[in-house]
């Protein structure tokens, strides 16, 4: 390769210094061409850094809508009407006419124990009480037209009444060898068989009514005087479809357990299938407060600092930090009302790490 010395070298003064001048317009393009190539590799870097010092977000366009407050609670399903049957009087059972799952009409008979004794005795009792009865008619009858004593028509009276209250006597001890129906149900239970001695008290049969079915729950007292009587609820059973179901709360109590620090309310709730169980866990949402124009903003966003909640708005390419006040939280939405309108651009992705005044860029 030939170097610029030999290039140089020449037969005489002029050869020579217009190779130098050749030579010196090349190196000064060569130089002039590097500058230029420097220069737009800086211009492209600058482009390039000022892109990337923008945080790409994603934005929601706000606007006032209806929300619906509730007040989430856990509750246990309990029969209305629940009965375990008893004996007054203790017996051997004769008859027990409902098994187990069986259905019975209010005022059916259900079981009874060895009663003959009880019967002879009642109706001994009632011979006596109609000839008392009968007695004390003619004894007050002959009263009256002066044939006998005031003493005597009194006596006929007394041992009257003496042989009626016997007779009753007589007649509730023998209707205390059944059992009937208080209301119309489904025997549950049944603890005694025929032929075995029942003492008195003691259940012999379990019947539930569960066409109709309250769910007891607790809430926290910091809703107390929100809960009123006939506040709609809705309810679900995981064991069961995920459709919910209607009720109205019945009852609301009127102390704050000391233990758990909530107070008691029952919710009716109509079971006409008979497909809710007693004793099965219900997720309740009681209606609570309604707001129909406000603004609601995703539950995850809310960020909280010392001066309180906050989220961020796109303003003109920057965040812009905005103060809210919490009305109500339900779901994974949060009511809001302070610093937040209709049509602020709220920014719902890339706002962890923001700060207020930071640069950003709408990617949505």
């Amino acid at each position: 390769m030939e170097t610029i010395k030999d290039f140089l070298k020449g037969n005489d003064m002029n050869s020579r210094v217009n190779k130098f001048f050749y030579l010196l317009v090349i190196l000064l393009s060569i130089f002039l061409l590097s500058c230029q190539g420097e220069e737009e590799t800086e211009n492209k870097g600058d482009v390039t850094e000022s892109e990337n010092d923008a945080v790409n977000v994603e934005v929601q366009t706000l606007k006032g809508e209806y929300f619906q407050d509730f007040i989430n609670v856990i509750g246990t399903v309990k029969p209305v009407k629940k009965a375990s049957l008893s004996f007054l009087e203790g017996g051997i059972l004769n008859t027990v006419y409902a098994d187990k799952g069986s259905r019975v009409n209010k005022g059916d008979l259900i079981a009874e124990t060895d009663n003959a004794a009880l019967k002879a005795a009642m109706n001994a009792a009632k011979a006596r009480y109609d000839l008392a009865e009968m007695t004390y008619e003619k004894q007050e009858k002959i009263f009256r037209e002066n044939v006998n004593s005031e003493f005597q028509m009194l006596q006929a009276k007394f041992n009257r009444d003496q042989a009626k209250a016997d007779y009753e006597m007589n007649q509730a001890r023998y209707e205390h060898s059944f059992i009937k129906a208080p209301f119309s149900g489904k025997v549950d239970a049944k603890f005694f068989e025929k032929g075995e001695y029942a003492p008195p008290g003691v259940p012999v049969i379990n019947l539930l009514n569960i066409s109709s079915l309250k769910i007891e729950a607790g809430i926290p007292e910091n809703y107390v005087g929100q809960v009123k009587k006939g506040d709609k609820a809705l309810i679900k059973f995981n064991n069961l479809s995920m459709d919910e179901y209607s009720g109205k709360v019945s009852f609301v109590g009127a102390s704050i357990s000391t233990s758990n620090r909530t107070f008691p309310v029952e919710i009716t709730l109509e079971n006409p299938g008979g497909k809710i169980k007693p004793e099965m866990v219900a997720e309740i949402k009681i209606e609570n407060k309604k707001y129909e124009n406000v603004i609601t903003v995703p539950d995850e966003i809310i960020n909280r600092s010392d001066e309180g909640y906050m989220v961020f708005v796109f303003e003109d390419g920057y965040a812009r930090a905005k103060y809210v006040d919490i009305l109500a939280r339900f779901g994974n939405k949060v009511a809001v009302n302070g610093g937040l309108h209709e049509g602020d651009k709220l920014i719902v992705v890339g706002y962890q790490n923001l700060v207020h005044g930071e640069k950003v860029k709408v990617v949505n």
